[in-house]
């Protein structure tokens, strides 16, 4: 087992596993040309061989697009070639990925959650022959299917603790794996959201805080549904791409209103307030979402 380690500053470094449960020195990926491999803003990366050719491929996700690198007979890796929907660019930021085979067609789809929140479904198209799928030298992906909404907070609202524990919070990452070994890829997602912590016996002044807190909250949010309001019908539909922008445009729309300048003010001194006394507290959930077995009734790949 080897471990693949992969930076910020744009280095991807392989360590090669050993005895002993040991690995060797790190050493850094190349392109075929020799050329170390770096990809600026590096989020995260995924090794598979996607294009079918029998060899693993590099796949790497980064706030301004995402890229396949082919991977070659000795190791190295061929120059990139982008992974778009429609012509767009799949961007990422706080959230993470994962590549398989989901409905069993033999070509691979991508999952990805967002910042947002959600889950997304890209099913892979191509052409196959025999057991493989080959569809070099781009990978083919159809606009996604939305199986769980985003939060659909404008902008990040990750530290207020209202995130209904029935749906997934923002910042959603994938993991694809056969979890209840019933031969079936099911659906791993973790996520991130805020915890008021009530203490059992709070003094005068700190229900006070608490209070002041909630109260700066309940106008922030009854401000924001204005904004809300403004999103598109199938917001939760949109591509992870789709929606940054509009919530960027949001946010830089809204970075000139006076009211919710001061609104976010309050909210932030109420809000350190409460964590500098352990009561606001960033945490995340797992969610498992087991996939059914086909039935005759279910729509064909």
């Amino acid at each position: 087992m080897d471990l693949l380690h992969s930076g910020y500053n744009g280095s991807i470094l392989l360590f090669r596993g050993a005895a002993d449960r040991r690995f060797d020195a790190a050493s850094p990926l190349r392109l075929k040309t020799g050329k170390q491999l770096f990809v600026d803003k590096l989020k995260f990366v995924l090794v598979r061989d996607w294009n079918g050719d029998g060899r693993l491929d590099l796949i790497t996700f980064t706030e301004r697009n995402t890229r396949l690198y082919p991977g070659t007979e000795d190791g190295t890796f061929e120059e990139p070639t982008p992974i778009q929907v429609d012509g767009k660019e799949i961007l990422f930021r706080y959230a993470t990925a994962d590549i398989a085979d989901w409905d069993g067609d033999g070509i691979p789809d991508l999952w990805t959650g967002s910042e947002d929140g959600g889950a997304f479904f890209f099913k892979g198209t191509g052409e196959t022959s025999g057991e493989r799928a080959f569809h070099a030298p781009v990978p083919h992906l159809t606009p996604p299917f939305s199986l769980i909404p985003p939060v659909a907070y404008v902008p990040r609202l990750s530290d207020l603790p209202s995130v209904s524990p029935s749906i997934t919070g923002e910042s959603t990452h994938i993991t694809l794996w056969d979890w209840n070994g019933d031969g079936l890829l099911d659906l791993v997602i973790g996520d991130m959201r805020a915890a008021l912590v009530q203490p059992e016996d709070p003094t005068p002044e700190l229900s006070e805080k608490i209070d002041a807190f909630l109260g700066a909250q309940n106008a922030f949010q009854a401000f924001m549904e204005g904004p809300r309001a403004t999103l598109p019908a199938n917001y939760g539909t949109l591509s992870p791409a789709e929606r940054m922008q509009i919530r960027n445009q949001t946010a830089r729309d809204l970075s000139s209103v006076s009211h919710f300048q001061q609104l976010s003010k309050n909210l932030f001194q109420k809000n350190s307030e409460l964590r500098q006394q352990r009561l606001l507290k960033r945490h995340g959930l797992v969610w498992i979402y087991l996939q059914k077995p086909p039935t005759e009734d279910s729509p064909k790949s």
